[in-house]
């Protein structure tokens, strides 16, 4: 799980095991509009927190998957917990 803040981005890696795969290939989804998809590689994409919210990142290749939990945190709440000394 990752947590990250509006308009962060960051990097998710994907490994393929077998080493020597035949297929390669992996392809991503977010279950929400929360986080978006902004590049993909080979084995990773970069992906952006685009509001507060909770996104499932999936990773497909030849019938199989990962996911990845993603909550992206509104930085305002967050900035408005910490003064007040409360959690989110």
């Amino acid at each position: 799980m990752y947590h990250p803040f509006e308009t962060e981005t960051f990097e998710l890696t994907a490994t393929i095991e077998p080493g020597n795969a035949d297929n390669k290939h992996i392809d991503w989804d977010s279950s929400d509009d929360s986080v978006e998809i902004i590049s993909v590689g080979p084995s990773s994409i970069t992906i952006k927190g685009m509001s507060s919210g909770f996104a499932t990142i999936t990773a497909t290749c030849d019938g199989k998957t990962a996911t990845c939990e993603v909550t992206v945190i509104d930085t305002k709440v967050y900035k408005e917990a910490l003064a007040n000394d409360k959690d989110i």
